[in-house]
């Protein structure tokens, strides 16, 4: 049996590297143009801007090279959550946190977490919180 890629296979593969590297590149001389390189804004921009490379030319390259039977089938292989309502359960607390993160990052400032501190001393207050605020 033959492992040997097909040129298509090998174009796509070339592609791939090659846009990645560049996106990479890209966008780790942005914070060198900026003049904020020895920053930590400029350390945050090419760490969480640069690090998700890969993953987008590879969607990408899905997108744009597979049939939309095997885009279909790829998807439901990628994304097996979105079946229930569980999914939104799950990701909505880690969406959150993931938000909360970054604008920690990006402002430089800690949330204080106030209404969550009221809601943990008095658990009854959540239901007024829920019913009553606009």
């Amino acid at each position: 049996m033959k492992n040997e890629l097909s040129k298509k296979e090998t174009k796509h593969l070339w592609i791939f590297f090659a846009t990645t590297i560049l996106w990479t590149w890209i966008v780790g001389m942005i914070p060198v143009m900026l003049g904020i390189n020895n920053t930590t804004m400029g350390d945050y921009l090419f760490v969480f801007t640069a690090s998700i490379a890969p993953s987008c030319v590879g969607i990408i390259m899905v997108l744009k090279t597979y049939t939309k039977e095997a885009r279909r089938d790829y998807f439901e292989r990628f994304i097996p959550t979105w079946h229930g309502a569980w999914f939104v359960l799950f990701y909505l607390p880690l969406f959150i946190l993931l938000m909360t993160g970054a604008l920690s990052l990006s402002l430089g400032e800690y949330p204080d977490f106030q209404t969550l501190k009221g809601f943990m001393q008095n658990p009854l207050s959540e239901l007024s919180f829920i019913f009553f605020v606009q």
